[in-house]
């Protein structure tokens, strides 16, 4: 059969398993794989604001698994843009710095990573960023 992006309600498909990683809890090297922008509309904790999905790659011997976290653009959520920043080697505490988000892909960090439960399932989760030691730190 041949492979195809998309399919039509009459063609016929190969079963397949879904190629989902369920990671064991500790830090991972990632890589940034993609970033998308879109807007929340707000909740009892967290105001309106920018959003960003960011897709992280993290490379194991049983394969790669995604690993998902958003930021919210808000005062409240600045410490997790900041611990983000800090790992991929952009910034130190007390710099300013204007994040080229599309520049991102491709950047590496690491992440303590834990697992949560929602309807019965296990998810991949980012617990905290890991900051590099200053002298490790690879600001630009």
């Amino acid at each position: 059969m041949e492979s195809k992006e998309v399919f039509s309600w009459d063609d016929e498909i190969e079963i397949v398993k879904q190629d989902y990683i369920e990671l064991e809890p500790g830090e991972y090297p990632f890589t940034v794989q993609n970033i998308t922008r879109s807007y929340f509309d707000g909740s009892d904790k967290i105001p309106a604001c920018h959003e960003m999905d960011v897709e992280l790659l993290v490379e194991t011997p049983d394969g790669d698994a995604i690993v998902h976290d958003r930021f919210y653009f808000c005062r409240k959520m600045l410490f997790k843009i900041s611990s983000f920043a800090m790992t991929l080697g952009l910034a130190r505490v007390g710099d300013r710095l204007k994040i080229d988000w599309p520049a991102l892909r491709g950047r590496s960090g690491r992440a303590r990573i834990s697992t949560r439960e929602y309807k019965n399932r296990l998810y991949n989760q980012i617990d905290r960023y890991i900051i590099p030691e200053e002298d490790e730190c690879r600001a630009f």
